[in-house]
């Protein structure tokens, strides 16, 4: 995204506009949400792996973590004062913990 907007930057002041109060919103969480952050890693790079079918094991079990870590974000989310922010939590919808079926076991 941040590349796209690079390339091709907007001129639409009201964007631009609604764009820096996201972004002032979030800075004043960033504490709170550079934890989770951390923990979710590059799932871009994942996914890529994964259409590319070069994806090992070990990049499963990131995305794994990275889903588990979606709730907690969603939650931390709510407090940011920008109405594009709490318009993608809605869009996203609710996280579930993620759980194993019956009988498999944590590797």
């Amino acid at each position: 995204m941040l590349k796209r907007w690079l390339h091709m930057p907007v001129r639409n002041t009201d964007i631009l506009r609604e764009r820096q109060q996201t972004i002032g919103a979030l800075q004043d969480t960033v504490s709170e949400l550079q934890p989770v952050l951390r923990q979710v890693g590059d799932l871009e790079r994942i996914l890529a792996r994964l259409a590319l079918r070069t994806a090992r094991p070990r990049d499963l079990a990131r995305m794994r973590h990275a889903f588990q870590q979606l709730p907690e974000l969603h939650a931390q989310l709510e407090t940011v004062d920008s109405a594009p922010v709490q318009a993608l939590r809605k869009k996203n919808g609710r996280f579930r913990r993620t759980a194993r079926p019956p009988g498999t076991r944590h590797y």
